[in-house]
């Protein structure tokens, strides 16, 4: 469900210390997008650049780092009471998950990945990574070119040729193939 809009306001008056006038000569108040940890809305840059904007949501940080207590707790009991399980290291894996969660919740990294990405498929016909507006891009908000789509589950759905749904999955894999293999990123 999506937080309210002067939440969201509130975060990036915060994130930028000014106004949004002074960053957005528009700004969508209802989100595209709305997932566990941000939600995603189209805006218009004062030069005029169409942006998607992702804003992390309020209190993702504090409640995470509950959960992550609670898992650390739940795991040291699994291996007091589970001999067993110790050959699994149940708190070595939350401390692997909160590691890469926290990383997760700090858009500077998820704006440094983009660039890297950008960069590894700059010669390909086929991957196309938004550009990134660095000077937009805080700890709680990312703002990237914004690119119109279909998402992958409503093109499959369409009436679309099966060899057409083939070299897109064929595309795809390639990518990730290149991105692992290649790129090793």
């Amino acid at each position: 469900k999506p937080e309210p809009y002067d939440k969201v306001e509130e975060t990036l008056s915060h994130e930028y210390k000014k106004s949004l006038h002074e960053v957005f000569s528009h700004f969508n108040k209802n989100p595209i997008a709305s997932a566990s940890i941000s939600q995603v809305y189209e805006a218009k840059l004062k030069n005029g650049d169409r942006v998607a904007v992702k804003v992390l949501r309020p209190g993702v940080r504090e409640k995470f780092e509950k959960d992550v207590d609670i898992m650390f707790y739940l795991a040291g009991l699994i291996e007091k009471y589970i001999p067993t399980s110790k050959r699994y290291s149940p708190t070595n894996i939350v401390l692997e998950f909160a590691k890469w969660t926290i990383k997760e919740i700090d858009f500077r990294n998820e704006a440094k990945n983009a660039r890297r990405f950008k960069r590894n498929f700059q010669n390909s016909k086929i991957v196309y990574i938004p550009r990134v507006y660095d000077e937009f891009t805080t700890k709680k908000v990312l703002v990237e070119e914004f690119i119109d789509g279909i998402e992958m589950h409503d093109y499959f759905k369409s009436k679309r040729k099966k060899q057409e749904v083939i070299k897109i999955i064929n595309r795809g894999l390639d990518a990730a193939l290149t991105q692992v293999f290649v790129n090793g990123f």
